[in-house]
């Protein structure tokens, strides 16, 4: 009967998983830095347009309390005009 030999590890195997996971790591960690980088500019942008709009500066809101201002300026100007 043939025996059942045990299988070695595979050291090449294992060291392309761990630059795989390390490659993986570092293209997440840019991802994020982008999202932020993209998400400050646009908060940026909409607090300079709101400020604009109504005259107020909001400082440190969230983007949350920026979308809520904006969508109430935009409310406020669709009641005035008609």
């Amino acid at each position: 009967m043939n025996a059942v030999r045990p299988t070695k590890r595979n050291h090449t195997t294992s060291g392309t998983l761990a630059l795989c996971l390390t490659s993986c790591r570092k293209f997440v960690a840019q991802i994020e830095k982008t999202k932020d980088a993209i998400l400050a500019q646009f908060r940026e942008k909409l607090e300079g347009i709101l400020q604009f709009k109504t005259g107020t500066n909001l400082g440190a809101v969230s983007l949350s309390g920026l979308l809520f201002a904006l969508r109430r300026s935009v409310e406020h100007r669709a009641v005035a005009h008609g």
